[in-house]
């Protein structure tokens, strides 16, 4: 499991943001707008990690994720990366 620091998870802090502008887009219906906004989100490195081993990379491209916490953990070229060699990095 991976532990954050304080400042690692003020990095986090936008989501509350938009995950208010999220779940209104939701309750209105506009699943166009909650897409938008679901993409935006930072999401934790061991989450795209995952989504990469089950949707693959070409998935995680196509929607346009926010994957800067993937890149910080794993490096830029992560989506190309062997995900066996990824998941080692989260436990070392």
């Amino acid at each position: 499991m991976i532990e954050y620091t304080e400042e690692e998870l003020a990095r986090f802090a936008p989501n509350n943001e938009i995950l208010g502008k999220l779940q209104d887009a939701r309750a209105a219906g506009d699943t166009e707008a909650e897409s938008q906004f679901f993409c935006q989100l930072v999401l934790p490195a061991v989450s795209l990690l995952m989504m990469k081993e089950n949707l693959g990379p070409e998935y995680i491209k196509a929607r346009g994720l926010n994957t800067s916490e993937a890149e910080r953990v794993f490096g830029m070229d992560w989506l190309e990366r062997d995900n066996d060699e990824l998941a080692k990095l989260l436990h070392s």
